[in-house]
């Protein structure tokens, strides 16, 4: 009989979880905290094995169900922006799939922003998927603490969401009576196959859980059932896995919002128009390695070094809510004063490749590494970017990285 924890890596696998994002490390906390710390038995790994509420549980302890209404605001401001024009005169519902639905915050967070536009709740049906039982009771039952609504807008209370004498957020029944939950993988095959084609498609922050052939398959799982000429959605780490897909960049750059070309249509386009040319080096001054950038010189007799944390805090909060320029702009001031501060470092690559410079966005978070050369997120967004660039070896060896780094912290 296989180990405990050959099971759950086989249970991992058929979620399409990459290797190095869901390490032996993880898996084995995950396990402790489901069967203690006692050494696992046979009839642990047997039950296992062959029970679907054990395995259910197992999942539950490494699925990340942190998430809030509004996040990243501006692709639900866009689809805000689209409801007087292109769906006014709209003859049938929008459909529209949220996967992973996390809570419910996303796809309540999308109902949110059509009734705003102006769209009547009739006017959508909303199906959300998830892996996770308890984050879908949660979002079946659509009550929230109030910080997880920090960043509605305030016109939206009393439409979308009601306030109770406890301080929770409720979302109200019209809203709530337009979003179906289901648990499920969108990877099963035929998952989605009795649906109609989605007009919307949200499917953010997954991508970069799974391995290569993982996204692959969700890709073409996706174009599948998304409509002619439909909307997908996807984080902002996951754009470049649409480099060679047919799509085209739909609302601003922070939206990252891709609507899909029509078979026939156009060729398959470039969805990062604003990334530079390859950078050409010069034969006078031959380029060099991470490895080989000088350090600042540290000045003879050194400023007292301040508190960046407030600052770097702030940086992160303006570009998780879209405000790229803003961000930059306070990132920038950050390195000025202390070019070695990793975190900032990480912070403009992650800005740069939001912004489709992905040369800059390499170079930021190599010099990340130079700094820490075991800084896990930014191994792993240069795995991203070299897999997006066709480089599987090299997306290889910087997961091998994250996971060395991973296990000995």
């Amino acid at each position: 009989m296989r180990s405990l924890l050959q099971i759950a890596r086989g249970l991992c696998d058929e979620a399409g979880f990459d290797h190095q994002v869901v390490n032996d490390l993880q898996l084995q906390a995950a396990v402790r905290r489901c069967y203690g710390n006692s050494p696992a038995t046979g009839e642990d790994a047997q039950r296992l094995e062959n029970d679907a509420a054990a395995r259910t549980a197992l999942l539950e302890e490494l699925l990340v169900r942190e998430s809030w209404f509004y996040r990243d605001q501006r692709p639900f401001e866009m689809l805000e922006r689209m409801v007087p024009g292109e769906w006014r005169q709209r003859s049938s519902p929008l459909h529209i799939l949220s996967a992973p639905c996390a809570a419910g915050e996303e796809p309540y967070s999308i109902g949110m922003a059509l009734m705003l536009g102006g769209m009547p709740p009739q006017g959508f049906r909303i199906e959300a998927v998830d892996l996770s039982v308890q984050g879908l009771a949660k979002a079946r039952a659509g009550r929230y603490r109030s910080g997880a609504l920090r960043a509605v807008p305030a016109r939206a209370e009393g439409i979308c969401f009601r306030r109770t004498p406890e301080g929770d957020c409720v979302v109200e029944e019209a809203l709530r009576e337009r979003v179906w939950f289901h648990r499920g993988n969108l990877l099963e095959p035929g998952m989605l196959s009795g649906e109609p084609r989605f007009d919307i498609i949200f499917c953010r922050n997954l991508f970069i859980y799974l391995h290569t052939a993982a996204r692959q398959a969700l890709l073409d799982a996706l174009e599948r059932v998304l409509a002619p000429e439909g909307l997908l959605v996807v984080g902002h780490a996951e754009a470049a896995l649409l480099r060679d897909r047919a799509f085209e960049r739909q609302g601003s750059a922070g939206c990252f919002a891709f609507r899909r070309i029509p078979a026939g249509s156009r060729p398959v386009c470039d969805t990062h128009p604003t990334a530079p040319a390859p950078r050409r080096v010069s034969p006078k001054k031959p380029a060099r390695s991470p490895a080989q950038v000088e350090r600042p010189a540290t000045p003879r007799h050194p400023a007292p070094a301040r508190d960046t944390g407030p600052q770097l805090v702030q940086a992160r909060a303006l570009a998780d809510h879209g405000h790229y320029a803003e961000a930059r702009l306070l990132t920038q001031a950050l390195l000025a004063v202390d070019p070695a501060l990793v975190e900032a470092q990480h912070l403009m690559g992650l800005l740069n490749a939001a912004e489709g410079a992905l040369a800059e966005a390499r170079r930021c978070l190599e010099r990340a590494l130079y700094l820490d050369p075991a800084h896990v997120p930014s191994l792993e967004h240069l795995a991203l970017l070299a897999e997006s660039a066709g480089d599987g070896p090299g997306a290889a060896r910087l997961r091998e990285r994250a996971a060395r780094a991973g296990a000995m912290a």
